[in-house]
């Protein structure tokens, strides 16, 4: 393929398995980096309207100059009318004027979600599981407004940068909603009401694609954490976590656009469990937290067995957040260098984009995979 694409076209011809006319750049973009971006706050987004939560996605993107933007559900219509916000100097006291419940958020730093805050629902009864699956309808999800904000970013972006649903992965939910040490301990103890939780999270997650495909989206990306095996034994995670993230992967294909899995943690000794969920591209964590898993494992893993697109996990937490220009130009050299070839590669980024890493550092890691990312190009050798 040759000539100038758009970020779209690139993103679609790599999910495709085909050479752009150069290597697209999607890094994971956190909601709380993006209004650095734009010299704002984190609660500018957190507790903005939808004007300007939306004008910082879009502004973000732009500036930087990325070939996709994640959208995903937004907040119910009115949600902001039912807060009161008080200004204690460093950060805000948020106050649910419904339910009296408060919640401190920094102005700029990463407010504190807690996991395990559906501890007691479980231990009481799944039956609120069961009454909470008929509440979860996609097309009350759109009548709430949810929709309101991608549909926005959408409308800005959705002509060349591709637009990518956010849906999470059913064992994720139990990971957040118990927390992960009382998850595991479900899955040991009681198992069956670990299956009939996940068949509750699965559906959920469904109504929720239901409602993302309506965006118009150009492919779904999903996540899991909370389930790898430094976590979970491998025999766990082939009973809990495998089967309900390939019945998520297959039913995300069914809307016709590409699917990229995404998961953290150590995943070597199931790859090819992970492999066999059929999606169109990866994205793993690799090498962090002391466990070793090389962009030459992932692309014999995903591309050459897999057939699939790779999203190469840049380092954000040490290369990127140093800022050493030359390093960060050597490092896109030899991602692309190992795994451009042919096509079937998205640089992306191993963790979200941290508080502490610098604009300019980001923005050297896009213009060196614009230098260096571009095809054809010579066997092992970035040009």
């Amino acid at each position: 393929m040759v000539g100038w694409m758009t970020g779209k076209e690139r993103m679609l011809a790599a999910l495709h398995f085909e050479e752009p006319d150069m290597v697209p750049v999607g890094p994971y973009m956190s909601t709380l980096w993006s209004p650095k971006v734009m010299g704002k706050m984190m609660s500018d987004y957190t507790l903005g309207d939808e004007k300007t939560r939306v004008e910082i996605t879009v502004g973000s993107h732009t500036r930087l100059g990325l070939d996709w933007v994640w959208v995903g559900l937004g907040p119910e219509r009115g949600w902001r009318e039912k807060l009161k916000v008080e200004d204690r100097g460093a950060d805000y006291l948020v106050t649910d004027k419904t339910t009296g419940a408060t919640r401190v958020i920094p102005k700029d730093d990463v407010p504190y979600w807690p996991a395990g805050t559906a501890r007691a629902e479980v231990k009481a009864s799944m039956e609120i599981l069961r009454r909470r699956r008929e509440e979860a309808d996609w097309k009350a999800m759109i009548s709430n407004g949810q929709l309101d904000e991608p549909l926005a970013v959408k409308r800005l972006m959705g002509h060349d940068t591709l637009i990518v649903g956010l849906v999470g992965m059913p064992p994720s939910y139990w990971a957040d909603r118990l927390g992960i040490p009382d998850w595991v301990k479900l899955m040991y103890r009681q198992p069956q009401e670990a299956e009939k939780g996940l068949e509750y999270a699965l559906s959920l997650y469904m109504e929720a694609a239901k409602a993302v495909a309506q965006i118009g989206v150009d492919a779904f990306y999903s996540e899991d954490w909370g389930n790898s095996v430094d976590v979970l034994s491998p025999g766990l995670f082939r009973r809990f976590v495998a089967p309900y993230e390939r019945r998520m992967v297959d039913y995300l294909k069914s809307f016709g656009v590409p699917v990229i899995y995404r998961t953290c943690g150590h995943i070597k000794p199931v790859i090819d469990d992970i492999v066999r969920y059929g999606a169109d591209a990866y994205h793993f964590e690799g090498t962090m937290k002391g466990l070793s898993f090389e962009i030459s494992e992932m692309k014999e893993a995903v591309r050459d067995r897999g057939n699939a697109c790779l999203v190469a996990p840049f380092d954000v937490m040490h290369v990127v957040r140093e800022g050493n220009p030359a390093v960060i130009e050597n490092e896109v050299r030899r991602i692309v260098d190992m795994a451009a070839e042919g096509g079937g590669l998205i640089l992306g980024t191993n963790v979200p984009m941290m508080k502490d890493v610098s604009v300019t550092a980001m923005e050297t890691m896009v213009k060196a995979a614009r230098k260096w990312g571009r095809y054809p190009m010579a066997s092992g050798q970035a040009r």
